[in-house]
Formats: C-alpha cells, sequence, structure tokens
C-alpha cells in the first residue's frame, strides 16, 4: 500500500456526511464470475487506522509486506474471519 497524488481529489470519496471512507471497486461480472471471490471483497472492510498500521510498517528500512500483511491478519482475526462470512 502506499499514498498516490491525487491532485483532483479523487482518490479520497466522502460519503454523505463527509467522512472519508475506503472503498472496494471491483470489474463488472465478477459477483457472476466469482460469487466467492465478489463475497470476501464486499465483505472487506477497514478502518483508516488499520491501513496506516501496515503502512507505517512497511515503510520501515528491509520491511517485507508479505510479512506485514500477514502480522496484520494475524492480529486482526476476528475482521479478517468476517470477510468470509456468508
Amino acid at each position: 500500500l502506499k499514498y498516490l497524488d491525487d491532485p483532483k481529489g479523487i482518490y479520497q470519496p466522502k460519503d454523505k456526511r463527509g467522512d472519508e471512507y475506503i472503498a472496494t471497486i471491483v470489474r463488472q461480472g465478477m459477483k457472476e464470475d466469482m460469487p466467492e471471490v465478489y463475497r470476501v471483497l464486499d465483505n472487506f472492510y477497514w478502518e483508516p487506522a488499520d491501513m496506516e498500521q501496515v503502512m507505517v510498517w512497511n515503510s520501515k528500512e528491509g520491511a517485507d509486506p508479505y510479512q506485514n500483511a500477514k502480522r496484520w491478519v494475524e492480529g486482526n482475526r476476528d475482521k479478517v474471519n468476517r470477510f468470509f462470512s456468508e
């Protein structure tokens, strides 16, 4: 994960209250073609603080993004389990 330049502000979507949120975008037809994958992506949710934590870990010299992803998953098993719920 990394921050992208966003001069037009399109990568910082806001909800009706004006709060920022993280959106998941999939290709058209994925829901029909790959329903299990779609369900995981549809259920995927993390707070900006979760993403920031992983980004901090990844910003350190010699960081291993794969190991940091595993670290986050292991420390947030309850959230991850919800991604796979029906």
